[in-house]
């Protein structure tokens, strides 16, 4: 039997919604076979026209920058910021986050990449890790196992994925588990984020 070699591009879809504070940012990152990464913004504002240093994520005058106005059938005007950029691998991500000098330079933040290659399929893993904002807390992965983590790390078409597919009940199991870890996590992380402030 002669094998069929075809050559598909695949693009990882991950969407982070940083920050729950104006303006809102949705950020996209189509990531390519070869380690590069369109990253497209969407910033939203009720507020005002958006300042660049305001955004949660660096972007300068090297991106290409749409701005456009929403006006909802209440009269209310949304504005709206859309940005793309390309950058040819995660170190030039991680570079602008070095350089970054707005309101979210304190926050540590990174992108990784990493390529798997198996007998019959390849997988392509794009992280981005931002560092925590409690700081008196404790990790994630003090209390999930290795699994655990990689479900939790999922983006949300990945769970929706597998949650519908042949092994839908042992990963429903999984992420009732991942749930009720992740509240105890952030349970205990409060209380000693509140129990340091009044140390």
């Amino acid at each position: 039997m002669k094998r069929k070699s075809i050559k598909t591009v695949v693009a990882l879809l991950t969407v982070m919604v940083t920050s729950c504070g104006e303006p809102e940012t949705v950020v996209t990152n189509i990531v390519h076979p070869d380690g590069s990464v369109t990253r497209k913004l969407e910033i939203r504002s009720g507020e005002g026209e958006i300042e660049l240093s305001d955004v949660q994520v660096p972007i300068d005058s090297t991106w290409i920058i749409r701005d456009s106005l929403e006006i909802n059938e209440d009269g209310d005007t949304t504005w709206v910021k859309r940005a793309e950029k390309f950058f040819t691998g995660v170190d030039e991500i991680n570079q602008d986050y070095l350089a970054d000098s707005s309101s979210n330079s304190g926050i540590k933040r990174r992108t990784e990449f990493n390529r798997k290659f198996k007998w019959f399929n390849n997988e392509y893993r794009f992280t981005e890790v931002i560092g925590n904002t409690i700081s008196n807390g404790y990790p994630v992965s003090d209390f999930m196992n290795e699994e655990e983590l990689d479900w939790f790390y999922s983006p949300d078409d990945v769970v929706v994925d597998k949650l519908s597919g042949p092994d839908s009940l042992r990963y429903k199991a999984l992420s009732d588990t991942v749930d009720d870890k992740t509240d105890k996590w952030i349970y205990k992380s409060l209380v000693s984020e509140w129990i340091a402030s009044f140390a």
